[in-house]
């Protein structure tokens, strides 16, 4: 929080930046005093009403709100100079709670150290209570079951029945307790935590300063390559299906004919699924354009084709060197390969012999760099527009697609040699020589 000459107030929040006309007397006195270390909602208006009077009481409490709405202010429950928990963003009126009453922690709650601190979070509202203190820890675990003031004040050792009730009324006021007026219904738990930190970033823990910016362009992972044909584009705007009639007769195709695909073909899809278009420099670094959208223009996406039967085009695993357009020869055991082969076709009913099989994976550096916690949500929107497109494309052509739902994101990171949380599979898609029966 900076004040101005002016008399204006400019606070910085993680995801934005706020700016205050000039307050009176007695909300600038509070508000140096939030910044300096806090207060209880009373003392700060009594010192509102001592400057002020009681006239200053209502714009007071309008900034109040305004201040937690925006995230701007957290909750911290001390019991004399012992800090024990600490809730963002603050709960303006937390409930208070009753000492007949028993209390449940959500099943939707969850545990996570964080730099020096456990910190308990709530995806369904996005708050996070850092519990500083080891008896904090011991309510939360009390809470495993309906359970009692006092038999979570018994549980903790050393912490009073007010304290108890102030800690669970910071809970219950940040939706951590069980409430079944808010019950989760058929959430996973996973689903909902992806599903709310990727969709307002409140639990972005780290800013994009923080993350490594991981190059446009993976560096080659070999020198034993295949340069890939090349179609004419002005060829194919003349020529090609129309769209609508792709749409409509795009579908999922499992049967291959006995002749298998050529490598010209191959060349061709990845020239029209995924090469590079072109590179643009900024002040934020290199970027690149393809022919699928991407968040921020990361394009954190690699190709990694498995060839199993191929006209042109040894068995064996290969990178898409999107730029120049050609296959980057790489060594895997051959059983490992089998391996990815069975389970695709497992993926794919059981009854499909794959002729090639692309691996997608991401980059995550590459998105979380910018992104923080919504970047995985953003990979798999952009598998799917990916997947989107290696359809078109491949119903433009006659060749039959389908894509997988799953895959061995651990043994293909073995087999490229990364770190699993580096860069690992998150898409597989079949392509095959198209059947005559599947064609009519």
């Amino acid at each position: 929080m900076q004040w101005g000459r002016t008399g204006t107030v400019r606070l910085a929040l993680p995801e934005r930046t706020l700016r205050f006309r000039p307050f009176s007397k007695g909300i600038d006195r509070v508000l140096r005093v939030l910044a300096d270390g806090g207060a209880t909602a009373s003392k700060l208006s009594d010192l509102v009403r001592e400057l002020d009077g009681a006239a200053g009481l209502p714009p007071w409490y309008y900034c109040l709100d305004s201040l937690q709405l925006c995230g701007a202010l957290c909750s911290i429950l001390r019991r004399g100079e012992l800090t024990i928990a600490r809730l963002r963003p603050a709960s303006l009126s937390p409930p208070p709670v009753k000492v007949s009453s028993r209390f449940l922690l959500s099943r939707m709650a969850y545990i996570r150290r964080e730099q020096e601190s456990f910190v308990l979070h709530a995806p369904v509202c996005g708050a996070r209570l850092e519990l500083t203190d080891s008896r904090a820890l011991s309510m939360v675990a009390a809470l495993s079951h309906p359970t009692s003031v006092p038999e979570v004040a018994a549980a903790a050792q050393d912490i009073d029945d007010a304290t108890v009730g102030a800690f669970l009324s910071l809970l219950q006021g940040a939706g951590m307790l069980e409430d079944r007026a808010q019950d989760s219904g058929d959430w996973g738990f996973g689903d909902l935590v992806l599903h709310a930190s990727s969709r307002n970033g409140n639990a972005r823990t780290v800013t994009a300063a923080d993350r490594p910016r991981a190059p446009a362009l993976k560096p080659d992972m070999s020198k034993a390559v295949i340069q890939l044909y090349r179609p004419d584009l002005k060829d194919l705007k003349t020529h090609d299906v129309p769209l609508t009639e792709v749409l409509e007769s795009r579908r999922s195709v499992r049967s291959y004919a006995p002749v298998p695909l050529t490598s010209r073909q191959v060349g061709e899809f990845l020239f029209r699924v995924a090469r590079v278009k072109r590179v643009t420099k900024t002040t934020a670094g290199q970027f690149t354009r393809r022919l699928y959208p991407s968040g921020g223009a990361c394009y954190g996406l690699e190709v990694y084709p498995i060839i199993e039967r191929c006209r042109g085009a040894a068995p064996g695993m290969y990178h898409y060197d999107p730029m120049r357009h050609r296959l980057e020869a790489l060594t895997a055991n051959r059983s490992e390969l089998q391996a990815l082969l069975r389970r695709a076709s497992r993926a794919a009913g059981g009854s499909t012999t794959p002729q090639i099989l692309f691996v997608i994976t991401a980059r995550f550096p590459r998105v979380q760099w910018k992104y923080g916690s919504m970047a995985y949500a953003l990979v798999l929107k952009e598998v799917g527009a990916l997947y989107q497109t290696m359809y078109l494309v491949a119903t433009a052509m006659g060749l039959g697609p389908c894509a997988l739902g799953g895959g061995d994101p651990d043994l293909f990171s073995r087999l490229i040699g990364t770190d699993f949380n580096e860069e690992t599979s998150v898409g597989e898609f079949l392509l095959g020589s198209r059947a005559h029966d599947e064609q009519a």
